[in-house]
């Protein structure tokens, strides 16, 4: 079970997830879970002993249908058209 807090951003009880969870997911890698953290796409929470827990809410606030553009690098690309094939 994931550890539970208040998220201030979201104003909310949530579900602190690791990295890699939120990775898993939604079908990205821990890097690419990191970068959107450094935008500010994700509310983190650092613990005292140095590990980085991000708000389930803000992850699932990302998902298609929710009306924000959704964090840098989470494009799927459609490998059989090339690598130069335009989005």
């Amino acid at each position: 079970m994931p550890p539970r807090g208040l998220c201030e951003p979201c104003r909310l009880e949530v579900n602190w997830l690791h990295t890699l969870e939120v990775a898993a997911m939604v079908g990205v890698t821990e890097r690419t879970v990191r970068k959107w953290i450094e935008c500010g796409y994700l509310h983190l929470w650092e613990t005292p002993n140095g590990r980085l827990l991000i708000c389930e809410q803000s992850v699932i606030g990302h998902g298609p249908g929710k009306g924000r553009r959704p964090p840098p690098g989470s494009k799927k690309i459609d490998e059989s058209r090339g690598p130069n094939a335009k989005l």
